[in-house]
């Protein structure tokens, strides 16, 4: 069953992931953002999912560029 875009909020906000997972669920967020609604877009951006989810990947490409 495909997720929607609500369902990665407690994936993003709870759970661990390893640097390649986190890099995937921003794969993911990017394309279910173009196939949701704006209420679940907003619903989404209010959590702090998003900032976090990509504040995340920022210093893991941070880092994989550094080293």
């Amino acid at each position: 069953m495909k997720r929607v875009l609500l369902d990665l909020i407690n994936d993003i906000l709870i759970n661990h992931h390893t640097p390649e997972e986190w890099l995937r669920l921003e794969r993911e967020v990017d394309e279910l953002l173009e196939q949701s609604s704006e209420d679940n877009i907003q619903k989404f951006v209010d959590s702090g999912a998003g900032e976090m989810l990509d504040m995340i990947c920022s210093g893991i490409r941070n880092m994989s560029n550094n080293y």
